[in-house]
């Protein structure tokens, strides 16, 4: 804008020689005091001393704000009225099918389905199952109702079921000496024992791998009588054990 007019006529002249927008420029006559004169009218048009408006911005120019920058939009978002409710009634759902669908019983019988042992409950549902990284024998899945195997029953007196499990491995895959484990009701390993220590009474010492053959609980006392063999000269070993191995 030339230096010799004294006056600027409009909003816009007013704004550019200030070097604000419009609305900046308007908002200042609003809340800073711009010295702006209006002719009469709704719609009077405005002017401006340029002077004047050296002056004011001479005297401004500390408390004059930058540009100001518009805020993004808060958004408010009205809680859904059915959430609660919702949780709570799924919750319940929850509960109730828990309540009437039946869970499996005790220990009371086992196979062997691939290398894993599977024990169920008198009504054919699974208890518990654990998975073995041996091969297992053959003879697990030719003759299921081989119960010289395993062993289910309270073998240490605390009430509740044990599962005495006898792994033998393939033959084909064999490389340490099998071993005996005992399961708790809930399928926790109790306790375990490896079979076969080397026998010295023979021309040669006879160390494991040794394969296991059977168990047997014993009546008295509940012990427990584990039979093995040696892998490739079959001399036998019978290993007595407690409940509290």
């Amino acid at each position: 804008m030339s230096p010799e007019r004294p006056y600027a006529t409009s909003w816009k002249e007013i704004a550019a020689y200030l070097g604000v927008s419009v609305r900046t420029a308007q908002l200042w006559e609003k809340e800073r005091g711009l010295p702006v004169r209006r002719l009469p009218g709704p719609r009077g048009p405005v002017s401006a001393s340029l002077e004047e408006l050296d002056a004011w911005r001479a005297g401004d120019r500390k408390s004059v704000p930058a540009e100001p920058v518009a805020a993004p939009p808060v958004r408010h978002f009205a809680p859904w009225p059915w959430a609660g409710a919702g949780f709570a009634a799924a919750v319940l759902v929850v509960a109730a099918v828990w309540a009437v669908v039946p869970r499996p019983g005790e220990p009371a019988n086992w196979k062997v389905t691939g290398n894993t042992l599977v024990v169920t409950d008198t009504r054919g549902r699974e208890v518990f199952s654990h998975p073995f990284e041996e091969r297992l024998d053959d003879y697990y899945h030719r003759d299921r109702q081989n119960r010289e195997h395993a062993w289910i029953g309270d073998l240490d007196g605390d009430g509740e079921k044990e599962v005495v499990f006898g792994l033998a491995q393939s033959l084909a895959t064999i490389q340490k000496s099998d071993r005996v484990v005992c399961y708790s009701a809930r399928g926790e390993e109790k306790w375990k024992f490896e079979l076969g220590a080397a026998a010295r009474r023979f021309e040669e010492k006879l160390r494991p791998p040794y394969r296991f053959r059977n168990l047997a609980v014993l009546p008295s006392g509940n012990r427990l009588v584990v039979a093995a063999t040696h892998h490739t000269l079959y001399a036998s070993q019978v290993a007595l054990l407690s409940p509290g191995r």
